[in-house]
């Protein structure tokens, strides 16, 4: 048994379910809410002298915060759409007709 099952099993009960998901979901509408309104990064940026005068929900919400600088120079609509269209493919891949679940 590696050092990994072993890690599983002892603390394997503080997994969640669908982790990717929910940053992917939630990555996708802080870039969504960024175009709508382009300050609103500046909520969610980690500021540690904010941090420390109590806004501690910076501590979490920086992952959510979409890279907007992309490797390929197309447009954001473009990227959204691959962003999705992998997530979507990723999330019913085991439905699709000719597609085996391993």
């Amino acid at each position: 048994m590696t050092w990994l099952d072993k890690l599983e099993r002892r603390i394997g009960f503080l997994a969640v379910p669908g982790l990717l998901r929910y940053v992917g979901f939630l990555t996708a509408l802080v870039f969504v809410l960024e175009k709508v309104n382009p300050g609103y990064l500046r909520l969610l940026d980690l500021d540690p002298v904010a941090v420390m005068h109590g806004e501690v929900w910076r501590l979490i919400t920086y992952i959510f915060i979409p890279q907007m600088a992309s490797m390929l120079p197309l447009p954001d609509w473009v990227n959204v759409a691959f962003t999705f269209s992998f997530f979507g493919g990723w999330a019913t891949g085991s439905n699709q007709p000719g597609v085996r679940s391993s």
